[in-house]
């Protein structure tokens, strides 16, 4: 069995192995409970097959979208896309009133309920 010789290159090696080893363990340990509060703090909701009445409000929001939008204009590009895009959001919710809201836009509904609570 050979001798090993300590200098302290060697001692500053080990040391910052056990140093990285320590900071390891103790994030993992950080991320344990940090996934325990979420566990125990959201409730995940699934209905079963399909689950679309837990994505009901941006279903509809993507089949108007592409309704209305994308299959009229079809865009070529990334940036027509975009724009088309952002501009149909800025009308879907300033603009376009929604029966499922008594006749009235998205944001006028929630303006109105952030001014009741303030």
């Amino acid at each position: 069995m050979g001798k090993k010789i300590w200098n302290i290159e060697n001692y500053l090696m080990a040391k910052e192995l056990a140093q990285s080893a320590l900071v390891q363990e103790v994030c993992m340990m950080l991320r344990h409970e940090k996934l325990k509060i979420l566990f125990e703090t959201i409730k995940i909701s699934m209905d079963g097959r399909g689950r679309a009445t837990d994505n009901i409000m941006i279903e509809r929001f993507f089949r108007s979208y592409k309704w209305e939008r994308l299959y009229l204009l079809y865009p070529e590009t990334v940036r027509e896309v975009k724009e088309i895009t952002w501009e149909y959001m800025k009308h879907y919710n300033y603009e376009r009133d929604h029966q499922g809201l008594s006749d009235v836009t998205p944001s006028s509904v929630y303006f109105y309920r952030n001014k009741a609570v303030a």
